[in-house]
């Protein structure tokens, strides 16, 4: 597994809270890290991390076990 760290590149049509701001996810691979930040949603849209152009993935090192490492959640 390979580390990808996962954020917002513009704010999205949603609420100020409640919400992700960001991941860091264990992952084989960019599409594998993204479907994991998307089933991870507040009240967030969840295409949005899904969406390479609202928000972006970026490789980071190490050898980990699947799953999300580090969640950044707004809660209201």
């Amino acid at each position: 597994m390979r580390l990808w760290l996962i954020e917002k590149r513009q704010k999205w049509d949603e609420p100020t809270y409640d919400r992700n701001n960001g991941f860091v996810i264990a992952a084989n691979d960019e599409f594998e890290a993204r479907k994991w930040a998307a089933s991870q949603i507040g009240d967030e849209i969840s295409d949005g991390w899904l969406n390479t152009e609202l928000s972006s993935c970026t490789e980071l090192s190490g050898d980990m076990p699947q799953g999300i490492v580090l969640a950044d959640f707004h809660a209201g």
